[in-house]
């Protein structure tokens, strides 16, 4: 069967649940939709076609600028600085569940301006060395705010005989953030992993890696710089550049990027009115 792209939006959105979540693509087969090869085909992705349709994607669902100065609060009120050091390197780094379980002091190089991560190739799923720069600043409301991460490294450094954690305890220190952050607009979600039998706020690892890129789209930097910083292709990452640029778009009408190529059709998150992208390549 054939089918225009505002049509598939609409399908999406029609399924959708009261609160504006994107359907699964199991969700959709059982309503007898379009499948999942179908919107990979119009839209590159069902992320992609989630967030066209102006709807909240399942996975890699960034932060709003509030929910982030929340998280970043609550994360460097935390008591033990491994807890801290998990928090902030989810919040501005894209070291995975598995790269942050081994985590070395020796992939750590603190220079008089710079601290670099350099992750041994061995540990890639590029083949290649993956070296990134540890931020010492963010901007929020136009204040700059240190995000502590030099000072914990330089404390991990020495304390290097003590593990930083495990998968699981990466998880569950963004889980445990999000609710001492009082996310109340984010999903809630019951998680075993918390012990807890009442709704958390749902915050994930791709969460914060897929937020941490929004914000460098939003202040100009270089797709080649986001792309490197998060590690998109060391890591083997689902998210492209092209995704950040697009959710940009479709949440800020004034958005535009010098390296931004996306174009086509979108709905209003809050009206659901069709709108068109003018590529910004051209």
């Amino acid at each position: 069967m054939s089918y225009a792209d505002e049509e598939l939006l609409a399908e999406l959105r029609q399924q959708a649940s009261e609160d504006g979540i994107a359907p699964s693509p199991s969700e959709m087969d059982q309503s007898g939709g379009p499948d999942d090869s179908t919107y990979h085909r119009h839209f590159g992705s069902w992320w992609k076609g989630a967030v066209r349709a102006g709807l909240t994607p399942r996975q890699r669902n960034p932060l709003t600028e509030t929910q982030w100065k929340q998280f970043h609060d609550a994360a460097t009120s935390l008591a033990k600085p491994s807890w801290k050091l998990t928090a902030l390197l989810a919040m501005f780094t894209g070291l995975t569940k598995p790269l942050f379980a081994e985590l070395s002091s020796s992939w750590i190089d603190q220079r008089k301006r710079d601290t670099l991560i350099r992750v041994p190739k061995s540990k890639t799923q590029s083949g290649d060395r993956w070296t990134f720069r540890i931020p010492e600043l963010w901007t929020h409301d136009g204040d700059e705010i240190r995000t502590e991460l030099p000072g914990l490294l330089s404390w991990y450094i020495s304390n290097q005989e003590l593990p930083l954690g495990s998968r699981h305890m990466y998880g569950r220190k963004i889980y445990q953030t999000a609710v001492d952050a009082n996310l109340t607009a984010r999903q809630q979600v019951s998680h075993e992993l918390l012990d807890v039998d009442h709704p958390v706020p749902l915050v994930r690892p791709t969460d914060l890696r897929v937020t941490g890129g929004v914000r460098m789209a939003r202040h100009g930097a270089p797709a080649q710089r986001i792309c490197r910083h998060l590690g998109i292709e060391h890591t083997g990452w689902a998210a492209t550049v092209s995704d950040l640029f697009l959710w940009c778009r479709v949440h800020d009408e004034d958005f535009s990027h010098p390296d931004s190529e996306v174009s086509g059709i979108y709905l209003d998150p809050d009206s659901g009115d069709v709108k068109e992208i003018e590529s910004e390549g051209d």
